[in-house]
């Protein structure tokens, strides 16, 4: 999943792993980041 540490991206991605799906994320931490969505 691309976007997958924005709030929206971050909570499908914890819905997916939910239902044991495996998940890939790929996104751009830069200084716009939360740095709470770095350790989600």
């Amino acid at each position: 999943m691309t976007g997958g540490a924005d709030f929206i991206g971050s909570n499908l991605v914890c819905a997916l792993l939910a239902t044991g799906a495996e998940v890939f994320v790929a996104d751009k931490f830069d200084n716009w980041t939360s740095p709470k969505c770095l350790t989600a």
